[in-house]
């Protein structure tokens, strides 16, 4: 019997792994991507045959459409200017008749006015010749008399001639009687006057030998009686306190030496410490010095490296103003190269990204996402702009505080890329502001600015007290724009506040071709324009010199010494010839500053006391004040310019060779760190007490010129000395130290040279 078998088994389903699922998605996966590949390398050849097409027929279309447009220009061209060709020749044509008329009426006319200039003339010629007669005769009639009248005065002269010469004989022989008398009468009074003199004086000698002789012989008798006992106590005296002596003698000895010891060790330690004051003050002084020259050096790089930086932002700026001139040629020319389907739709894109075509409706949103991102551009575009300009604006603010000492010109003040204005809203909230004071930083409009400025120098007056009504101002003009401010603003305050002043011009002529000449030609128009009387004087009329003559015989280094010491008494004189009671100078805060500065680093201790003031001269005949002592000189020059002021503004041409320029310098570098700077100096100035019995020094007292009369603390005045060594051919007396020292050699007086040689009294080129 056969086995029984089982049922028959099912074959079991195979379960994948998972590396093989792997394998097979990666599989997949690539064949996935050649597919992807395979089509997008379909599409990409597909739009670049389609993109090939479209160029070429852009630029056969291109050409034809160039070319019918050549051709419409060309026959729109030639018709064009054929029609200009015959209006130019029929108004040629039109001309050239109008000019063969107008030649012929011409000519008719030329011919009456020929016969008519020659029937004038013949009638001018004959009234001439009646003219000359009739002068002929009168002329003949006047001779005819002059000398019959003069045959009658010399007949006349002679007869008056012999009176006067029997009148002269006859007063001589009086004159001779009266002589001989006076004469014998003199010598008889001086015969008898001689004879009692001498009486008298053998009557004198003889009672006053006798008197001699009685007292001679008294006093003897005296004088050996007194020997005697002087003798005597003499001895006794010796031989009692002469041991005494002696000890008290060397006892004061030994004193004195060990004081003269102890003094000598005193004064040794004090020159010590003079001499580490004195090291320690030099050393201080270089210090300073190299701390000026590293920043003028930082300041000169910081100014090299603005230019490099100014010149590449212009650069850059050119390259992005090119490019923009540029786009937008070229986005002209892509206008007129716009088919109608493309100006109707707005520059939108004809095939999206994927190369197929935009349905319609998507048109217009292609246009307006192309005008949002030109639209950000432009926004983009400003904004950089604006960065930019206040970038500019920050760097010429630096440059201008740089290039302080610059002139302001007009385009400087009104461009609209000016770093000094500000285009701000005034305080007065009704215009925009035009500047910024640089005192007070406030950002004032026009009428602000001549109302608070004009408002300053009125309470600096009232304040302190500089006029009184009544009085007769001389008001110091140069020309330059302090001087023309000062009277323009002077003449409006006096109207307007009443002062009650009586106010004139008064100005000198230094003599200084191609400046001063000048600048009077301006002071004589300010004349005009305020209605002030002006007075000139001149150095040539006043000294006998003119500054070009002093300039030629000392040189530029030491003229502004002999300007400013004659410019100075000038002034004064001229003052005082016009009678006035103040004299009023356009001194402003910079150059009281400069002032001020000068006198501390030269030692200058009277001076330093006192050339803050804004009165000076109280002890002459003549006061001076200073209006302008707390006004700024950028204020000054913008004043002058708003209000379109005429003055002169051209520097002098000796100026560049003063000593004062390095002070001034100075001072516009500290009014660039900090405008207040300047005030502050004032003050200081003005608060300063100095201790003249510690440090030494005693103020001179004024007195008067010896040979001039004018008013100085010497013998002789430094504006004579000045002449004298000017006169003598030695320019250099009296100038700076060792001028000194020979003009106290000269023959002037001793007091002049014991005075040159003090420390405080010694003049200076800029007076205060």
């Amino acid at each position: 019997m056969a086995p029984k078998q089982g049922p028959k088994r099912m074959p079991e389903k195979r379960v994948e792994g998972n590396d093989e699922r792997g394998v097979r998605l990666e599989a997949e996966n690539a064949a996935r991507a050649d597919a992807a590949r395979r089509r997008a390398e379909l599409l990409r050849q597909r739009l670049l045959e389609q993109q090939r097409r479209e160029q070429e027929c852009a630029r056969v279309n291109g050409i034809k459409l160039h070319m019918d447009w050549r051709s419409v220009m060309r026959n729109a061209k030639t018709e064009e200017l054929r029609g200009a060709v015959s209006s130019l020749a029929q108004r040629f044509e039109r001309a050239i008749d109008r000019r063969d008329l107008l030649i012929q009426r011409l000519d008719a006319d030329l011919g009456e006015g020929e016969e008519q200039q020659a029937t004038v003339v013949r009638a001018h010629m004959a009234l001439v010749a009646q003219l000359l007669a009739l002068q002929r005769a009168r002329l003949d009639a006047t001779l005819r008399q002059h000398f019959a009248e003069a045959q009658e005065e010399e007949k006349r002269f002679s007869e008056d001639r012999g009176a006067a010469d029997a009148s002269h004989a006859a007063a001589l022989h009086d004159a001779a009687a009266v002589t001989s008398a006076a004469q014998a009468a003199w010598a008889g009074a001086e015969a008898e006057a001689r004879a009692e003199l001498e009486a008298a004086r053998e009557e004198q000698r003889h009672n006053a030998s006798e008197a001699l002789n009685v007292l001679k012989l008294s006093l003897e008798a005296q004088i050996a009686e007194v020997r005697r006992t002087s003798a005597a106590a003499l001895e006794t005296y010796t031989r009692s306190t002469e041991a005494k002596d002696k000890a008290r003698l060397a006892e004061a000895i030994a004193h004195w030496r060990a004081k003269a010891a102890a003094a000598a060790r005193e004064w040794e330690a004090r020159n010590r410490a003079l001499a580490a004051e004195r090291a320690a003050a030099a050393r201080h002084h270089r210090a300073l010095k190299a701390a000026l020259e590293r920043f003028r050096a930082q300041q000169a790089e910081r100014m090299r490296e603005l230019s490099v930086r100014s010149a590449a932002i212009e650069g850059a700026l050119r390259a992005r103003l090119a490019t923009a001139d540029r786009i937008v040629r070229l986005a002209a020319l892509c206008r007129k190269a716009e088919s109608e389907a493309e100006r109707e739709t707005g520059w939108c894109h004809a095939l999206d990204a994927r190369g197929l075509p935009v349905p319609r409706a998507r048109l217009l949103d292609n246009a307006y996402r192309r005008y949002n991102k030109v639209l950000l551009d432009v926004l983009a575009l400003e904004q950089e702009r604006a960065r930019l300009h206040k970038a500019n604006s920050a760097m010429r603010a630096t440059l201008s505080g740089l290039l302080r000492g610059a002139s302001i010109s007009p385009t400087s003040l009104d461009g609209p890329r000016n770093g000094l204005l500000h285009v701000k809203s005034c305080c007065c909230q009704a215009q925009r502001a035009v500047l910024k004071r640089p005192k007070t930083r406030q950002q004032l409009c026009r009428e602000c600015f001549y109302a608070a400025l004009e408002s300053e120098v009125h309470e600096t007056i009232v304040a302190n007290e500089l006029f009184q009504p009544g009085e007769r101002v001389a008001v110091a003009a140069s020309g330059g724009k302090d001087s023309t401010v000062l009277a323009h603003m002077m003449t409006v305050l006096n109207k307007r506040h009443g002062y009650g002043l009586d106010l004139f011009l008064l100005s000198i002529d230094e003599g200084i071709s191609g400046y001063r000449d000048d600048s009077l030609e301006t002071v004589k128009r300010n004349e005009a324009q305020y209605g002030i009387p002006l007075t000139v004087l001149s150095y040539k009329a006043l000294y006998g010199w003119t500054m070009d003559e002093i300039v030629a015989e000392i040189g530029h280094r030491n003229n502004c010494t002999f300007c400013g010491v004659f410019r100075r008494q000038a002034l004064d004189r001229g003052a005082a010839l016009m009678k006035a009671d103040k004299l009023a100078t356009g001194h402003n805060a910079d150059d009281v500053a400069e002032t001020v500065l000068l006198n501390m680093l030269r030692g200058d201790v009277p001076r330093l006391g006192r050339c803050a003031a804004i009165f000076t001269g109280e002890q002459g005949a003549l006061p001076r004040v200073k209006p302008f002592k707390y006004t700024y000189e950028k204020e000054i020059v913008m004043y002058a310019y708003f209000k379109r002021l005429d003055y002169f503004s051209t520097e002098c041409l000796y100026a560049p060779f003063a000593a004062r320029g390095a002070a001034r310098d100075f001072v516009k570098d500290l009014e660039a760190a900090r405008p207040q700077a300047i005030v502050d100096l004032i003050r200081s100035a003005e608060t300063m007490r100095i201790d003249r019995s510690a440090a030494g020094e005693q103020l001179p007292l004024a007195g008067s010129c010896e040979r001039c009369g004018y008013i100085t603390s010497q013998a002789v005045c430094k504006v004579c000395v000045l002449l004298e060594g000017l006169n003598r051919g030695r320019p250099g007396q009296g100038v700076g130290r060792a001028g000194q020292r020979r003009g106290a050699r000269s023959d002037a007086p001793s007091a002049l040279s014991t005075h040159a040689r003090s420390r405080g009294c010694r003049v200076r080129n800029r007076l205060c």
